[in-house]
């Protein structure tokens, strides 16, 4: 699990310095997207756990595979939820910026969870 720790690590670090590099960029980020980042980041931490769990326990890895994959939906649709609440400036702007950010992190889980499906 330290490569999907990794992994997800680097892409948070290379979605915060796009966010404070946004002057040069041709569109800006919203003022939730550092927020954003963070929650999948942590949720990142979470799943490694759930993920490093699973793999003890052959038998039950793709059941907790696929409800860290529910998890993740479930939670990210949660935020959006709450954002909503809240109030947004630009709500469009994040929905867009939210989904680039939770296909991106979506599809590194996917990928260590498949790798790990195989050896089984």
């Amino acid at each position: 699990m330290k490569k999907y720790i990794l992994m997800s690590l680097g892409l948070t670090v290379l979605y915060l310095i796009l966010n404070f590099t946004d002057q040069w960029l041709p569109w800006s980020f919203h003022p939730y997207f550092i927020g954003v980042v963070i929650f999948f980041f942590i949720q990142s931490l979470g799943i490694s756990w759930i993920l490093s769990v699973a793999e003890k326990d052959k038998e039950r890895f793709p059941l907790l595979a696929l409800g860290s994959v529910v998890l993740r939906f479930v939670t990210g649709v949660l935020l959006l939820v709450v954002f909503f609440i809240i109030g947004l400036v630009n709500p469009e702007v994040l929905v867009i910026q939210f989904m680039i950010v939770y296909l991106s992190y979506m599809i590194f889980e996917l990928t260590i969870v498949l790798a790990n499906l195989r050896r089984n």
